[in-house]
């Protein structure tokens, strides 16, 4: 049940309310107004702190910058679409070329026993004509992790591409056993 509080200027039942801060008139809570009043702006008793600047700073309040040990800062890398690994910016073009042949020629060998879809390249212009690296890296690491994934038609297990001539097919070709 609302509670009413009798306001001895006008004779009239109030509802608890909004109320108008003395020093900038804008509208607090009856619970918030204490806590807004020390520290408005326009209250000429209100004690800020001042921001100490950059010359008078202690070395305690200056806080030590950290970086990603995996990754030196300002040096730019490109994710190939086939394999994931890490490249220049200069040379991921031609590994991407010799990866992707590669990657076919593997392919080929196995595309009786396996199946996998060939990864493919983000091809989206900007409308600046600049590259976004990060979203061009997210892109090539999942292509990367489709491609190196073979799945076997006979068994339909995930292999990955590198183990893939080791594959045997346990459900189907169950392993010998000699008992003695």
């Amino acid at each position: 049940m609302p509670r009413f509080e009798f306001d001895k200027g006008t004779c009239q039942k109030q509802m608890p309310g909004p109320v108008t801060c003395k020093f900038c008139d804008r509208l607090y809570s009856r619970h918030s107004l204490p806590l807004h009043e020390p520290k408005c702006q326009e209250n000429p008793s209100a004690r800020r702190q001042s921001i100490p600047e950059a010359g008078n700073r202690t070395p305690k309040s200056i806080r030590p910058r950290t970086r990603s040990m995996s990754r030196p800062a300002g040096v730019e890398f490109r994710v190939c679409f086939v394999c994931g690994q890490r490249f220049d910016p200069t040379d991921i073009t031609q590994h991407e070329r010799h990866c992707l042949a590669e990657w076919k020629r593997d392919y080929d060998r196995l595309k009786r026993r396996f199946e996998s879809r060939a990864p493919e390249q983000l091809l989206i212009p900007s409308v600046d004509g600049t590259q976004d690296s990060r979203r061009l890296n997210e892109h090539a690491e999942a292509q990367a992790a489709k491609a190196q994934m073979l799945r076997c038609r006979r068994c339909s297990t995930k292999v990955p591409l590198r183990k893939a001539d080791a594959h045997n097919c346990s459900r189907l070709d169950p392993p010998v056993e000699f008992f003695f």
